[in-house]
């Protein structure tokens, strides 16, 4: 996908994402999100992926992640590190991104995560 195409699939799949209740058939969309999110990533250079513009895309990915469980969110809380292991892998890699995006491990581990989606 170009730049363009995935802005416009991110607002949709944004809109799955994030729609309450929240249960585990967003799953696809949720993988989806992230794997362009992560596909965003990869593409930039290693200056702008360890500050501020990889910063932006670990919140991505860590907002959508956590919003399926979140306190005070209508639905089920099914991300968890029992029930979703690699999506809660990736949860804390993007956490410590997120905290601190000059983390090359973190960025690592998140990539490795996303590999096993």
């Amino acid at each position: 996908m170009n730049q363009e195409n995935d802005l416009a699939r991110l607002s949709t799949l944004r809109t799955e994402v994030f729609h309450e209740p929240t249960t585990a058939e967003a799953k696809p969309a949720l993988v989806e999100y992230v794997r362009i999110f992560i596909e965003q990533a990869r593409a930039l250079t290693p200056e702008q992926r360890l500050g501020t513009t990889g910063q932006n895309i670990a919140v991505g990915i860590t907002g959508a992640i956590a919003f399926q469980g979140a306190d005070g969110v209508d639905g089920d809380d099914w991300v968890r590190s029992d029930t979703e292991p690699v999506l809660f892998a990736i949860l804390s890699a993007a956490g410590k991104l997120d905290a601190s995006p000059d983390n090359q491990q973190a960025w690592d581990e998140l990539f490795l995560a996303v590999q096993s989606l």
